[in-house]
């Protein structure tokens, strides 16, 4: 069996049952993670808090393009927002406050970059839904989600004005 190094990881070549391994797999996915011994994928769960910077984002593109399709790069750019916003945003998807269309590039990658916001985003940018704080990502998908039930105010750091952002809607 070929070992994979990554850095934190723990790494267990002589694993002869499934069950140990899937014990390996399980008990370090909400550590450093783990290589699991039977695909050699690396395995963790990223615990993930939706940021000020993505909420401010989804309200900026709700306010240019509704529940409109967009491409989520060149629309960012077009408002001028922030780099940071740009990376994070598509985090967003893990609370089902946006949607990613499906469909491949020329590469053949699904990632085409195109969105909409979805009806949960909408009442979530009116603070008329709350979401729970994390999202626990395993494999590029939600599986868990937890802490507090937070409003799109809650997100907000102490010098940000919601009032002043919404006066545009």
């Amino acid at each position: 069996m070929k070992n994979i190094e990554v850095k934190g990881a723990e790494v267990i070549s002589n694993i002869e049952k499934l069950e140990d391994a899937i014990s390996l797999v399980r008990d370090n996915l909400n550590k450093g993670g783990a290589i699991c011994p039977c695909c050699q994928q690396f395995t963790k769960v990223y615990k993930r808090k939706i940021s000020g910077s993505s909420a401010y984002g989804l309200v900026r593109l709700y306010q240019k393009y509704g529940k409109k399709e967009f491409h989520l790069e060149r629309a960012l750019k077009e408002l001028n927002i922030l780099k940071i916003v740009r990376s994070d945003f598509p985090k967003l998807r893990y609370w089902d406050l946006i949607i990613q269309h499906k469909g491949k590039r020329e590469d053949g990658s699904s990632r085409n970059g195109y969105y909409n916001i979805t009806d949960r985003g909408v009442l979530f940018i009116f603070n008329h839904t709350k979401v729970q704080k994390y999202a626990h990502i395993y494999n590029n998908l939600r599986f868990q989600s937890s802490g507090d039930l937070v409003l799109i105010n809650d997100c907000w750091d102490e010098k940000f004005d919601y009032n002043e952002l919404m006066g545009n809607v």
